[in-house]
């Protein structure tokens, strides 16, 4: 009974005593509850991720493309950790405004001279409230005003000129990890005498063209136009009489063949009179006294016919939405003295997918019936060869040697506008020519340079991780209140598809991939003869832009479809690949960290309009294979909405007639509705950012914008452009609106826009009446 009791009376770990005496027991205890802790916490930690990842939705687990690179340079590193996330509620004072500490405002040497580049962009004699393209794009436009000869200035062509310098610096740098892209790029600066004559001599044997030029008393068949064109296609890639594509199922299910409106070397503005396409006769003539060849054709008549059969664009386009697409088989289509279709099909595409599909998908019909039989036909045969000789020659003008023609030739071929062309030095002309047949490459080999221009963690953290984010929430939260389950549904796993792609296709972070890619280059010598080396090489970029689609040969597809000199993403069918070049970032702000978050208005704004575009299309293609609901519907609402504002908003501000204004906005309407939607998720994407950042950012130079400002301002000088009036009856024409719309239009529609600024209700910026998604699909108002 003693030892009982002795043993009852001893100390535990479960006695609530204010003290246990014996240090042995302490210190047992205390292992027991560290131990416990440590179970617990590793418990909890088990549990939260678990909830994670039920509760985030797919497309947060897969939207973006987990780049684990760090540069090439063929060392890769791994990236930084990330820093720790933290949410927080803004600080506010008593009166209900936020709290600026002295540790808010940034004063450090790349802020400072960003405070005062703002703050000097800034007109201050004009309400924002009023105008805000003027307030932040006049004081721009007066420094940069274009020269007679120039059709326009704009931040972006501003952009795209520097990443230009940029690249030669990369393509020209003495020790190269590819030493044959330099050897391409260094003869195409200063080619061989024989260069452009005999590359081309070599492309006109194998595309049937050896007899060129063509008089009008030659005898041409429809079927050698027909299987001129199609090789044309093959070998180089060029469109013609027509633009021939080979397009993907978005499903994976068929390879379609189309044929549509070609690009035109003139780039075509709708309305134009033969007299318009005058200076392609000048360059034609030019390019036949170099060659020493006779006239026989007027290059500009083609190109003025070809203009006349096309349709005025419109948008959704049936590349994006193959479901707009007129699909008719090969044999029915409209029988034609001027073209075989089958052999333009056979040639073209070859029997890899003629013999497994033979529908053809057309982006405009009246334009392949202006080749019918029954049609009269103005274009004779002969002609229309010494076109295609003529698009060849426009092509690979960058070859040629003598400077005076180049810069006639190529100033065309690769200027910005070809009715406006400036010539350039011929490093700039060859970057263009890499960028036609070689985009790929020349972002892997730039990759390691660009990502300094940027920052890692721009490109990681910022793009592939909380722009990522911020579309997955909206995916989640805001589509349930607009749209049915199902589509949301739909979205998400379309998008959960889509792979982000910052600076270079990402493909090349395997280097399994990247050493066959590059293998396939080294097949030629370089130091054997420039034309021969030139000519396999032009050929094998083609084939593996092309991939098996077309040929037998190894699948070398980047993914990536256009080329790097673009400042807007691209994701085009079958939407795998979000491109995403440098020159979609403004590479010219600070890398300083407190700057990051002033990437989001530009690239935030340009990534979530390509987004939103497919997710567009997406509500087409899902309304027409389903019951369930028509989200269509719901942008077609608001793009109807917008239409009728921008007109209104337009005509108020004496920029359009108030005549029919309306009418003026249907081509662009499309346009406008993604710049409204991409606007309002990026300045989301922001205040998540601010309010992780933990911080009220102020500039300390600059102490009167706000951080929301800052968002506004930043996203209207991405947008600043000065159009010279001289050349407004050259302009092409264009999907998209002007500058000093796409800032103002949807930002009239933004609330956080007017509550930034204080924009009185009723003003110009922030009209009572305004657009909204949620409102329209509950039968909200139009204006």
């Amino acid at each position: 009974m003693e030892h009982g009791d002795e043993e009852s009376s001893a100390p535990s770990c479960e006695d609530r005593g204010p003290l246990i005496a014996d240090r042995s027991v302490r210190f047992v205890c205390a292992c027991n509850y560290a131990v416990y802790s440590a179970l617990v916490v590793l418990l909890a930690v088990l549990a939260m991720g678990l909830v994670s990842y039920l509760v985030v939705p797919p497309g947060r687990r897969f939207l973006g493309a987990e780049h684990t690179h760090l540069a090439f340079n063929f060392t890769d590193e791994p990236p930084p950790p990330p820093p720790e996330e933290e949410d927080f509620l803004p600080r506010l004072a008593n009166d209900g405004s936020t709290v600026v500490y002295e540790s808010d405002l940034c004063a450090s040497t790349e802020c400072n001279h960003e405070a005062v580049r703002i703050a000097s962009s800034i007109n201050a004699s004009v309400d924002p409230c009023d105008d805000f393209y003027s307030y932040v794009c006049s004081v721009w436009m007066d420094k940069h005003r274009p020269a007679d000869s120039q059709d326009r200035r704009s931040i972006d062509d501003d952009l795209l000129d520097n990443y230009s310098r940029f690249l030669i610096g990369v393509l020209g740098r003495g020790k190269s990890e590819v030493p044959l892209v330099k050897a391409i790029f260094d003869t195409c600066v200063e080619p061989p005498a024989s260069l452009f004559r005999d590359v081309v001599t070599t492309f006109f044997y194998m595309i049937g063209l050896q007899h060129w030029p063509y008089s009008s008393s030659d005898r041409v068949l429809a079927v050698d136009v027909s299987s001129k064109v199609g090789v044309l296609y093959r070998l180089l890639g060029l469109d013609s009489l027509f633009h021939l594509a080979a397009v993907e199922d978005p499903e994976g299910k068929y390879t379609f063949m189309s044929i549509g409106e070609p690009e035109l070397v003139s780039g075509f503005v709708e309305g134009s009179s033969v007299a318009e396409f005058a200076f392609l006769t000048s360059a034609y003539e030019m390019l036949m006294s170099y060659l020493g060849r006779p006239l026989s054709t007027n290059v500009a008549v083609v190109e003025a016919d070809l203009a006349r059969r096309m349709a005025p664009r419109k948008a959704p386009g049936c590349y994006e939405l193959l479901s707009q697409c007129t699909t008719v088989h090969l044999d029915q289509l409209p029988e034609s003295r001027m073209v075989h279709w089958t052999i333009l099909a056979a040639e073209a595409f070859g029997d890899k997918i003629t013999a497994v599909n033979q529908f053809i998908k057309m982006p405009n019909h009246d334009y392949l019936l202006s080749f019918g039989s029954d049609v009269q036909q103005t274009l004779r045969k002969p002609d229309l060869l010494n076109y295609l000789a003529f698009r060849v020659c426009m092509a690979l003008s960058p070859l040629i040697a003598n400077d005076t023609v180049r810069h006639v030739l190529a100033s065309i071929a690769y200027g910005r506008n070809p009715r406006a062309a400036q010539p350039l030095l011929p490093e700039h002309y060859c970057v263009r020519f890499l960028d036609r047949f070689e985009p790929s490459l020349v972002t892997m080999l730039a990759y390691d340079k660009s990502v300094p221009r940027l920052s890692w963690d721009v490109v990681h953290q910022l793009v592939l991780g909380h722009l990522n984010a911020t579309l997955a929430g909206h995916l989640r939260y805001d589509f349930s209140r607009w749209f049915s389950r199902e589509f949301a549904e739909h979205v998400s796993l379309r998008l959960a598809r889509v792979s982000w792609e910052p600076l270079t296709p990402r493909m090349f972070f395997d280097k399994d991939y990247r050493r066959k890619y590059l293998s396939g280059l080294y097949r030629e010598d370089s130091s054997s003869s420039p034309s021969s080396f030139f000519y396999f090489w032009l050929q094998r970029a083609v084939r593996r832009t092309r991939g098996t689609l077309e040929t037998a040969e190894e699948d070398l597809r980047t993914g990536w479809s256009k080329g790097f000199l673009r400042t807007w993403p691209h994701l085009g069918a079958p939407f795998r690949h979000l491109e995403i070049p440098l020159p979609v970032f403004d590479f010219g702000l600070p890398v300083d960290r407190q700057l990051r978050k002033f990437h989001i208005p530009r690239v935030g704004t340009r990534v979530y309009w390509s987004l939103f575009k497919y997710i567009y299309f997406l509500s087409y293609s899902f309304y027409l294979n389903t019951t369930w609901s028509d989200p269509a519907s719901v942008f077609e609402n608001l793009r109807g909405c917008l239409q009728k504002d921008y007109a209104h908003m337009s005509a108020s501000a004496g920029r359009s007639p108030p005549v029919n204004a309306e009418l003026l906005f249907e081509k662009t309407s499309t346009a406008d509705m993604l710049d409204f939607l991409a606007v309002g998720l990026a300045y989301r994407s922001f205040e998540e950012y601010m309010l992780k950042e933990v911080s009220n950012f102020r500039f300390k130079k600059a102490r009167q914008f706000t951080a929301e400002q800052l968002f506004f301002i930043y996203y209207g000088m991405s947008y600043c452009e000065n159009a010279n009036p001289l050349f407004a009856s050259q302009r092409q024409e264009s999907d998209t609106s002007s500058a000093w719309t796409r800032v103002n239009g949807p930002l009239r529609h933004v609330p956080e826009f007017a509550a930034a600024f204080r924009c009185p209700s009723g003003s110009f910026m922030n009209p009572r009446d305004k657009c909204k998604l949620d409102e329209i699909s509950t039968g909200g108002r139009q204006p």
